[in-house]
């Protein structure tokens, strides 16, 4: 509720005002997606069931890069002295990569792992991915260089979580191919946070109707609150964007 009024407070600030234009946007992102913290690396290890009725990663946030796609719609109010401010409303799938090194095949269950049956190195790779509708209000100044537009911005993401999966693909070292894809995945995606954090820095270069942004985010917000563990240490987000957008 608390964002959603963050959203209508900004958006009431699009009144027309004398001297003010409003331009309205609508973009394409990708980017390059990664998690940072403690009790990850880019190396993780394949688990299954017995019976292979489950496989999973053990440890699904990667600190390797992941490409990421989404679309976004913007509106900017920009003043005579060419300050702005504007809110971007998209949403957008984050991916990060892990590597993987090991095989392990156990009793038990996902949440109850219990004495290990095989083992073997293996080679492959799992990939997460967060789905998250984001807001971001921002505010910035236009530069004008003859017939192009430079807008520096400074805003915040808002990421609200939707939804997590799991990818994995691996082969072992004796040839057993492995692949799985986890709607829900069993360890490290399920829900455990509602909205990430991230402080976003941005430069957009227009010409007439279109532009290109390259942009960094890096998160505030800790992926290990509110789990189940005693663990003291810090997990965040990442995220070098880049896209293209066209001005309607």
């Amino acid at each position: 509720m608390k964002y959603l009024l963050l959203t209508l407070i900004i958006l009431t600030l699009f009144g027309n005002v004398s001297g003010q234009k409003i331009e309205y946007s609508v973009s394409l992102n990708s980017g390059l997606f990664s998690f940072i913290g403690g009790g990850i690396g880019k190396t993780t290890v394949l688990e299954e069931g017995a019976n292979s009725e489950w496989i999973k990663a053990k440890n699904s946030y990667g600190t390797i890069n992941g490409l990421c796609h989404g679309i976004s719609f913007t509106l900017k109010k920009i003043n005579k002295a060419n300050y702005f401010y504007g809110l971007d409303l998209g949403y957008e799938i984050l991916r990060s990569k892990e590597n993987i090194g090991f095989w392990a095949r156990y009793n038990g269950t996902p949440s109850d792992i219990q004495s290990l049956i095989s083992s073997d190195s293996a080679t492959g790779k799992v990939f997460l991915n967060n789905s998250f509708i984001n807001l971001n209000p921002f505010i910035g100044h236009r530069y004008k260089l003859k017939q192009v537009y430079l807008d520096l911005i400074v805003g915040v993401d808002l990421g609200l979580w939707v939804n997590a999966s799991e990818e994995i693909s691996a082969t072992t070292y004796g040839g057993s191919k492995f692949s799985a894809y986890n709607s829900i995945a069993y360890n490290y995606t399920s829900r455990h946070i509602d909205v990430d954090i991230r402080p976003r820095f941005q430069l957009l270069m227009k010409y007439k109707k279109f532009g290109i942004y390259g942009g960094y985010s890096l998160g505030i917000t800790n992926y290990y609150h509110n789990k189940s563990n005693n663990w003291n240490t810090i997990l965040q987000t990442r995220f070098i964007r880049f896209g293209v957008t066209c001005y309607i």
